[in-house]
C-alpha cells in the first residue's frame, strides 16, 4: 500500500477487514489457497501475510503466484529510491484510489468481486479487457481488504513500466524469467509484473 497517500492509509484503517479467500485466489495447479510462496518455497500458514498476483489473458488465466512479505520486501529493497518514488506519484496520478476508498466507506456489504470488475486505472470494465492483472493481499486462507485486491488492465501495466528506470525493469525481467520460464514461454501481459513495483 505504499502508493497510497496518507490520508488515504488512516481512512483504510477504519476499513480494512478480512474475509475468507474467495476462489478467484486459489492456487489454480490445486484448486485451493496457495501453501507456499513462490519464491523462497516456505509455508504459508494461517498468519502468514502474502501478495497473489494473477495474469488473465482473454479469458484464460495464464500465470499466478504467491509472494510472502518478506520475499516482496526483500525484492523492493534492491529497487531505487526514485523508481519507489515514480511508482507512488503514477499510482497517485492515474487511479482511482480515493474514490476507491471513499465508496468503500459507503458501501454496506463489501464485496470484493465487485473491487475487480473494473481497472483500477482506467476504469474500462474487465470484460471489455483483453489482458490485466489481478493483486490482492491475504493472510493464510484469509483475503485481506483495503487497498487491495485490485484489478490493473495491461495497458496500463505498460504505461507504468514505461517510466520505471532500467535497473527496475532488469530486476523485474530476472525475477519473471525464473518463475515464468524463458521469454517465449510466458504471455506478453505476463512480462510486466506488477506486485514487484
Amino acid at each position: 500500500m505504499s502508493f497510497i497517500t496518507a490520508r488515504q492509509r488512516r481512512r483504510l484503517e477504519l476499513l480494512v477487514n478480512d474475509i475468507p479467500l474467495p476462489k478467484i485466489w486459489f492456487n489454480p495447479q490445486t484448486s485451493a489457497p496457495f501453501q507456499q510462496c513462490s519464491q523462497c518455497g516456505n509455508p504459508i500458514n494461517a498468519d502468514t501475510e502474502h501478495l497473489i498476483e494473477k495474469v488473465i489473458e482473454n479469458r484464460h488465466e495464464v500465470h499466478a503466484y504467491a509472494l510472502c512479505m518478506p520475499c516482496v520486501q526483500q525484492f523492493q529493497s534492491q529497487l531505487s529510491i526514485g523508481s519507489r518514488q515514480t511508482v507512488r506519484d503514477w499510482f497517485e496520478a492515474h487511479t482511482r484510489m480515493g474514490a476507491r476508498i471513499n465508496a468503500l466507506a459507503t458501501r454496506e456489504k463489501r464485496d470484493p468481486e465487485a473491487w475487480i470488475d473494473a481497472c483500477i486505472c482506467s476504469g474500462v470494465p474487465s470484460a471489455e479487457l483483453d489482458a490485466y492483472h489481478l493483486l490482492a493481499h491475504a493472510r493464510g486462507a484469509r483475503l485481506i481488504t483495503g487497498a487491495m485486491p485490485y484489478l490493473i488492465s495491461g495497458a496500463c501495466m505498460t504505461a507504468l513500466q514505461e517510466i520505471l528506470s532500467e535497473d527496475t525493469r532488469e530486476a523485474n525481467r530476472r525475477f519473471l524469467e525464473q518463475h515464468l520460464g524463458s521469454p517465449p514461454q510466458r504471455a506478453k501481459v505476463a512480462a510486466k509484473a506488477a506486485l514487484l513495483v
